[in-house]
C-alpha cells in the first residue's frame, strides 16, 4: 500500500492502513502504525519470522479457501454467492452491486433490500459517513486532537497548557479562574488552590471527574469502599452511562401487514412477530409503544454474531433468549452475560418444534446510532431473526412483563403514546440535541418504589 502525503493528511486512520493485529494512531497530518510482535514496516506489513503462514489465521470466511501467495500475502477462493475481502460479501439480491463502502459487509434483506455492517468509525446506509470526533473538537493553544476508541477524543496539549481542551495554563491559579466543583483557599505555602468539596472531582480546578471512563449521562459518586462509580440517569447504563437499554436504529422486525421494517419505523397499530410463551407459539403481537425512543443519539452497544451470519446490536443489559444449558428450555439473560457457543433462538418454519438454534460465535462492542425499545403484548420481540425480550435491567424478565401489564391493558382503550410527554427531563438537560421520548418514566416510577420493597436488591441489576 502506498499513500501520498496529502492522502495521509486527509484520511489518516480512516482507510485502516495498518495490517491486522496492529493499531493505528492519528497524528497531526499523518498516522502511525503500532505493530504487533514479529511485524514491522510503515504499515506493519512485514514479518520478522521466516516460516510464517498467512493462512494460519483462517482469514477466509464462509467456507472460502485460503491460497498462500508468499510469506506475507494470500488470496481467498470464495464459495457460492460470496466474494469480496475475505469472502465476507454476500453477492445476491441487492448486495450484488456491492453497495457497502469502506469494507462494510452487505447483508441481503429479501431480494430488493439490504443493510450494511459497517466497520469502526463509519455509519450510514452504505457506511459512507466517516465519524471523526475531532471534526467537532477545537483543541486550543496548539493542542492536537487524537481519536480514541468508542468515538472518544483526547487533546494532546503542549507543555504550558492542560485541561480537556488545552484551555488552562498550568501556571493559572484559582485567583483568576473559578473552581468548577470546589472552593478557592489559601494553603500553608501562601498560595491559592482549589479544595475539591464535591465528591467525585479532582484536578487543579476540581474539574476532572474521578470516574474513569467519565460519566456521560450520569453523576460520579463514591461507594462506602472509596471506589468511584457512575450513577446513571434514566434509561442509561454501563460504566460511563452511555449505553441505553434498547436496540439500535437499524434493527429489523417482521410485521404482519408491512413486511420487514426498521425498528425505528414502527407505527401504532402494527402487529409484529413475537413468541407467546404461554401458548408456545410464534404470533404477531400488537405494538403498544416505545419504552424508550431516541433517534439522534450515538451510544455503546454489544454486537452479537451467529454462525449463520445473523447479527443483532443490543444494549448490554437487555434480555436475549437462549437455550438453557442441559435442557431445551428457553431462558432470558442479559446480552453482556451471553457466552460464545450459546444457542440463540430463531424460528423454525417446518417442524414439530417451533425453535431453531443458532450458535453465538462473536461478541464485540460497537457504537451505533439511535435507541429503540418496543413494547408488545407478549413481552417479546423477534429482531433480526433472533428472539429477544422487550425488557432490560430487572433480574427477572417475567417480573418486568407483569409490571407493564397495566400499560398494555390501557393501550387497548387509549393512545399510550401520549405518555411520552412524561419522559425524564434529565436527558433533555444533558443533551439538548437528543430527541428522547418513550414511556421510560413508568420504569423510573417502578425503580423509585423499589427501596421500599423487601429484597429489592435481588430484583433489579445495574
Amino acid at each position: 500500500m502506498t499513500l501520498r502525503p496529502e492522502e495521509k493528511l486527509k484520511y489518516g486512520c480512516e482507510l485502516r492502513p495498518c495490517w491486522i493485529g496492529s493499531t493505528c494512531e492519528d497524528r497531526d497530518g499523518s498516522f502511525v502504525c503500532h505493530c504487533s510482535a514479529n511485524t514491522y514496516g510503515e504499515f506493519c506489513e512485514k514479518s520478522s519470522l521466516t516460516n510464517t503462514d498467512p493462512c494460519s489465521s483462517k482469514p477466509c470466511y464462509n467456507y472460502g479457501t485460503c491460497i498462500k501467495q508468499d510469506q506475507n500475502s494470500y488470496t481467498c477462493a470464495c464459495n457460492g454467492s460470496y466474494g469480496g475481502l475475505g469472502c465476507r460479501q454476500n453477492l445476491v439480491g441487492a448486495c450484488a452491486s456491492n453497495p457497502c463502502q469502506r469494507d462494510g459487509i452487505c447483508v441481503p434483506i429479501g431480494l430488493t433490500d439490504y443493510r450494511c455492517q459497517c466497520p469502526e468509525w463509519t455509519i450510514g446506509k452504505n457506511c459512507e459517513v466517516v465519524f471523526n470526533p475531532c471534526q467537532r473538537v477545537n483543541c486550543m493553544n496548539n493542542g492536537i486532537c487524537l481519536k480514541r476508541r468508542t468515538l472518544a477524543f483526547e487533546c494532546n496539549c503542549t507543555a504550558d497548557f492542560t485541561g480537556l481542551l488545552c484551555d488552562q495554563p498550568k501556571s493559572q491559579t484559582c485567583q483568576t479562574k473559578a473552581c468548577a466543583y470546589g472552593q478557592c483557599i489559601l494553603n500553608q505555602s501562601g498560595q491559592f488552590q482549589c479544595a475539591c468539596i464535591t465528591s467525585g472531582y479532582e484536578g487543579p480546578f476540581c474539574e476532572v471527574e474521578k470516574c474513569n471512563p467519565r460519566c456521560k449521562y450520569g453523576v460520579c459518586k463514591r461507594d462506602p469502599n472509596g471506589n468511584y462509580y457512575c450513577e446513571c440517569a434514566s434509561s442509561y447504563s454501563g460504566p460511563s452511562c452511555n449505553s441505553l437499554v434498547c436496540f439500535s436504529g437499524d434493527t429489523l422486525v417482521a410485521t404482519r401487514d408491512r413486511g420487514t421494517v426498521k425498528i425505528s419505523d414502527l407505527k401504532r397499530g402494527d402487529y409484529i412477530k413475537t413468541f407467546d410463551r404461554s401458548g408456545n407459539e410464534w404470533k404477531y403481537s400488537r405494538f403498544v409503544t416505545y419504552l424508550h425512543e431516541n433517534r439522534n443519539i450515538i451510544a455503546s452497544y454489544i454486537k452479537l454474531t451467529t454462525s449463520s451470519n445473523r447479527t443483532l446490536t443490543v444494549s448490554p443489559l437487555h434480555f436475549i433468549a437462549r437455550v438453557k444449558q442441559g435442557s431445551e428450555k428457553i431462558e432470558f439473560v442479559f446480552a453482556k452475560h451471553l457466552k460464545l457457543n450459546d444457542l440463540l433462538i430463531t424460528e423454525k418454519k417446518e417442524s414439530n418444534s417451533p425453535f431453531e438454534f443458532d450458535r453465538l460465535v462473536q461478541k464485540e462492542e460497537v457504537m451505533e446510532a439511535g435507541a429503540f425499545a418496543p413494547l408488545t403484548e407478549t413481552g417479546t420481540v423477534y429482531v433480526n431473526s433472533i428472539l429477544a425480550s422487550c425488557y432490560a435491567n430487572t433480574v427477572v424478565n417475567d417480573l418486568a412483563h407483569y409490571v407493564f401489564k397495566p400499560i398494555i391493558f390501557l393501550s387497548k382503550y387509549i393512545n399510550v403514546d401520549y405518555f411520552k410527554y412524561f419522559t425524564s427531563d434529565y436527558t433533555r438537560e444533558q443533551s439538548s440535541n437528543d430527541e428522547s421520548t418513550g414511556i421510560f418514566w413508568y420504569c423510573k416510577l417502578f425503580l423509585n418504589l423499589l427501596p421500599y420493597i423487601p429484597f429489592s436488591s435481588y430484583i433489579v441489576s445495574f
